[in-house]
């Protein structure tokens, strides 16, 4: 993660974050507790971003704190049945299409959380390490897969340490929290094998559920998600960078247990979740699920 001052003094209009050429405008502002944040919106690839950013000193202040990420394991499986598919459904599916994609079998899991991918990467064959800033997360980790990630932040200094040593870049639900998200891929460039893969998943910022809730947006919430991604911003921002599209795919989640709450009766409930999942299903077909899920290839 690099500091504020690695990014420009002042926002350029025709300088978007993720597809450098569009125009940006204010879209929002956005308050979290007593802090206000400015949003903005790229008019060309439609994603949007935090200006100005804040200083990197402070994010890492925020991922190491111990009461970030503080819950246990059995907490944390607690609140991971209560959405479908789960975290482990996720894992699931996405390591199955890196298994399609990648040469070799070496695999590095970045924001590795409490470890459920590299814990199924571990199941597919993969050659398993990892990264986690925060100590609880970190813990949890070593108690799912047996050993410990590194604690640390995924940045110039860990790729210049371990240039081509990886087959596979994991970063699910991470590069929405990057200071600098083009710093971020040239590092994967960097730490990627040739022909080696990046896989991404980050909140999608043109969802049906995202345009619905407009300014509301779920996933619009600074200072922990600082990026906001649309599909073609997201592309951009590799295939300018040293990468090809091979994969593009959107995913949802239901909260099955809170849908079935609302429902007075067991069956009504069940059935309500079912019918709000084939919606959400719907819109993956479509292109217009919750989470872009994309694979790029290094060149």
């Amino acid at each position: 993660m690099k500091a504020a001052s690695s990014l420009p003094e002042m926002l350029v209009a025709d300088k978007c974050l993720f597809c450098v050429r569009g125009i940006a405008a204010l879209w929002q502002d956005k308050l979290t507790g007593s802090a206000k944040y400015q949003i903005w919106r790229c008019q060309s690839c439609r994603s949007g971003f935090v200006w100005p950013r804040p200083h990197g000193s402070q994010l890492a202040a925020l991922y190491t704190n111990p009461a970030y990420g503080s819950l246990t394991r059995r907490e944390a499986d607690l609140i991971d049945a209560t959405y479908y598919p789960t975290s482990w459904g996720d894992a699931e599916t996405m390591i199955d299409r890196c298994v399609k994609l990648a040469e070799g079998r070496c695999f590095l899991d970045v924001g590795a959380g409490n470890g459920t991918f590299s814990r199924v990467a571990t199941k597919r064959g993969f050659r398993v390490s990892a990264i986690e800033p925060n100590g609880n997360a970190s813990a949890v980790f070593r108690e799912v897969n047996g050993f410990s990630p590194q604690q640390r932040l995924f940045d110039r200094a860990f790729a210049e340490q371990t240039p081509g040593s990886c087959d596979v870049v994991l970063l699910s639900q991470v590069l929405e929290h990057m200071l600098n998200p083009l710093d971020t891929v040239k590092n994967l460039h960097v730490v990627l094998r040739p022909r080696g893969i990046a896989a991404i998943a980050v909140p999608h910022f043109g969802s049906l559920l995202s345009r619905l809730q407009g300014t509301n947006d779920m996933f619009v919430s600074p200072p922990e998600h600082l990026n906001f991604f649309s599909r073609r911003g997201l592309s951009e921002l590799f295939v300018n960078n040293g990468f090809s599209l091979r994969v593009f795919e959107t995913v949802s989640k239901v909260p099955r247990q809170r849908i079935e709450r609302m429902a007075r009766l067991r069956l009504v409930g069940a059935l309500g979740w079912r019918a709000t999942y084939a919606a959400m299903r719907l819109s993956d077909w479509c292109s217009a699920g919750m989470v872009l899920n994309a694979y790029f290839q290094k060149t």
